[in-house]
């Protein structure tokens, strides 16, 4: 079979019977065309594939992709993995990332149910709640998409078939049944989908490890629910050697050569200070749990290592003690 051949089974290459003439059709200047071809023909098409997570104002990186879609497949799932992080689970013997499937099903779905004529730009943006996708579609349904009452139907069926056949897709409503498998181990949570004359999607990323929030609760929901806390203010009063951990050797109520104490130097609590701010940094909302369980030290320890950092003006609690979040301050604000 020549390369014709393959074109015309591939449902690329026909005839258009209201003018009777032959050639190459739409698909398939997507699918293989060089960028100059494809920006004549469509000159709308681009995707924006944006990391917003530190620079609110304008972005951390980007890559803007003009290229068939073949390539930008390639290049938005290459340029994702870079800062997405990465776990593995186990299906039977089978080791396998719910990353590189949640980018996968994502990017397909960007790249194949598309209006390419749309002067709207497809979207792929990595933000500090998770992963979202945009893109102009011609929808069927107006709505948020649930996983029990989902009806797929294909936008661009020849697009589609031809990334079912090289492996880059799988059989139509695939991609929502895997979102909704993978999202829950990789963030915790479910995905959403939203369709209209924009499709929009979001799947949670979970930041740094730790242990998933419980019955649903956002990961900074979980500090109220602890059993084991006397409230839920971060102001609270923690253990009683947070006076030595403070530079208060004097206080009474302290025996420093007293091993029951579990003091520490300095130096230890410098390094576990600097710790907790990248960790803080990389997770605004972490609570003092899963903090402790990064760090593998007590909770009680944690608690003394965020009031000494808020004490000396490093970090500064937004919102309330349930639902805020942490913010480092400028060095500025700091207390020598």
């Amino acid at each position: 079979m020549d390369d014709m051949e393959l074109m015309r089974s591939a449902d690329l290459y026909g005839v258009n019977y209201d003018t009777g003439e032959e050639g190459f059709n739409l698909a398939a200047v997507m699918l293989l065309g060089k960028d100059e071809v494809i920006s004549r023909i469509a000159s709308a098409y681009r995707t924006d594939v944006i990391v917003r997570r530190e620079n609110l104002d304008r972005y951390d990186d980007r890559l803007i992709v003009t290229t068939n879609l073949i390539e930008a497949q390639a290049q938005i799932s290459e340029f994702a993995k870079r800062y997405l992080p990465d776990r593995f689970m186990l299906e039977g013997d089978q080791t396998v990332s719910p990353r590189d499937i949640i980018i996968r099903e994502l990017v397909s779905n960007l790249i194949i149910h598309r209006e390419f004529v749309s002067p709207y730009p497809a979207k792929f943006l990595i933000l500090n709640d998770g992963i979202h996708t945009e893109n102009a579609s011609k929808a069927i349904f107006q709505g948020q998409l649930a996983i029990t009452s989902f009806k797929p139907v294909s936008k661009n069926p020849f697009i589609a078939k031809f990334f079912r056949n090289i492996g880059l897709a799988d059989e139509l409503g695939s991609g929502m049944r895997n979102l909704y498998k993978y999202s829950k181990p990789y963030s915790g949570k479910d995905p959403m989908l939203d369709d209209g004359d924009v499709f929009e999607a979001f799947v949670p990323v979970r930041w740094v490890e730790g242990n998933l929030p419980q019955d649903g609760m956002t990961a900074h929901e979980e500090t109220g629910h602890d059993p084991n806390e006397q409230g839920n203010n971060p102001d609270e009063t923690v253990n009683k050697t947070d006076a030595w951990v403070n530079n208060d050797p004097d206080n009474p109520n302290i025996d420093p050569n007293d091993p029951n104490n579990d003091l520490e130097t300095v130096d230890d609590f410098a390094t576990r200070e600097y710790m907790l701010l990248r960790l803080i940094h990389e997770n605004p909302a972490i609570t003092y749990r899963q903090a402790a369980a990064i760090l593998k030290i007590s909770e009680s320890t944690v608690k003394r290592t965020f009031r000494a950092l808020r004490n000396a003006k490093f970090i500064e609690r937004q919102g309330s003690s349930r639902r805020g979040s942490w913010c480092i301050l400028p060095p500025s604000k700091h207390v020598e």
